[in-house]
């Protein structure tokens, strides 16, 4: 259980708060990882980093975020250097918060020049039969994808 030995007044947390920009007028442009995924009514990043920022943290402190979707309030975290964990009942929510928050292998950015580069080479790469696909991906961006997973099959698997 968490304690303060001086507990600072509600009045000042919320005066601090007030005081911020809620309309985020001067954001930038997210970030690449941030929009891996459409996922939605998923936060900007300038909300959980305005609290993050802006309320003391207590040596220990852990964010929770039980609704983690995305992984935004994750990822800001990380970047302000506070331990988090998430939860989200949907198992897509989960598996892009993996993503975005664990670091990428050692080798990742040199494997994936190579793949690339092997999917360019690929002049027509084998579809496999997916109900639907045309409703779903344009046929230049099924036969790119195909290439890749043509090419990602070449290089075994490291750890």
């Amino acid at each position: 259980m968490l304690t303060l030995a001086n507990p600072p007044s509600a009045g000042l947390f919320a005066s601090q708060l007030e005081s911020l920009d809620w309309s985020f007028t001067q954001r930038v442009k997210p970030g690449s990882i941030e929009s891996i995924h459409p996922y939605p009514a998923k936060f900007i990043a300038e909300i959980p980093r305005a609290f993050l920022s802006t309320l003391p943290l207590p040596a220990g402190t852990v964010v929770l975020d039980p609704f983690c979707g995305s992984g935004t309030t994750l990822m800001e975290s990380q970047r302000a250097g506070v331990p988090s964990v998430g939860i989200d009942l949907n198992p897509i929510a989960c598996l892009i918060s993996r993503v975005k928050t664990s670091p990428a292998p050692a080798g990742f950015e040199r494997s994936a020049i190579e793949v690339l580069e092997a999917a360019r080479d690929k002049r027509e790469p084998s579809r496999q039969e997916i109900p639907n696909v045309d409703h779903w991906f344009k046929p230049e961006v099924q036969e790119a994808i195909a290439a890749l997973v043509e090419a990602i099959e070449l290089y075994p698997e490291t750890d």
